[in-house]
């Protein structure tokens, strides 16, 4: 009954909607540090270019550490939980669960 409206999406529309995300946060962050690095390229230094190539640099890497955690962030939501897998035994208790008991 509580399931009427509820829409269900699948893992690959989940995968898409993350590439597609990450494709337009790349474009934002390139275009932001291209033009960031041309103002400083022509105010600064004179219209050098490698102001203009840092700025892209720096765009581009924050896009892909922007991805980079989208993506694993979605790794670890299909991880199975290791709360119910019990602790390995010591080396103590196996000692103490090998010795005969005394009657």
């Amino acid at each position: 009954m509580g399931d009427e409206n509820v829409e269900k999406t699948r893992s690959e529309d989940e995968v898409g909607l993350k590439w597609d995300r990450c494709i337009s946060d790349l474009c934002i962050k390139a275009a932001a540090g291209l033009g960031v690095g041309g103002i400083f390229s022509l105010v600064l230094f004179r219209r050098r270019t490698w102001p203009t190539m840092l700025g892209l640099g720096i765009g581009i890497g924050a896009a892909y550490s922007n991805c980079q955690h989208e993506f694993k962030s979605l790794s670890r939501s299909c991880v199975v939980s290791t709360d119910t897998v019990p602790a390995p035994a010591k080396k103590e208790e196996l000692a103490q669960d090998s010795q005969p008991a005394l009657s």
